[in-house]
């Protein structure tokens, strides 16, 4: 079995009408994987707080366009 996948490094930071725009165009081409980067930034503003509204809105539409995302948090 072959797997195609994409990346897109900054889909955290997407509204959510681009979000789907972004998951529909991988599926579209077939893709089955969605490599997600995070900018740990983004989670953790301030020492201690987690924040993990942005990822999430992000990760949460994949499954409903088949797609499997891939998370890579970095500093």
């Amino acid at each position: 079995m072959t797997a195609l996948a994409f990346c897109q490094s900054e889909l955290a930071l997407f509204s959510a009408a681009d979000i789907a725009k972004t998951y529909q165009a991988v599926q579209a081409l077939g893709g089955t994987h969605l490599r997600l980067e995070a900018d740990w930034q983004l989670i953790e503003k301030t020492q201690g707080t987690y924040t993990w509204t942005a990822l999430d809105a992000a990760v949460n539409p994949a499954a409903s366009y088949g797609i499997t995302p891939l998370i890579l948090c970095s500093a």
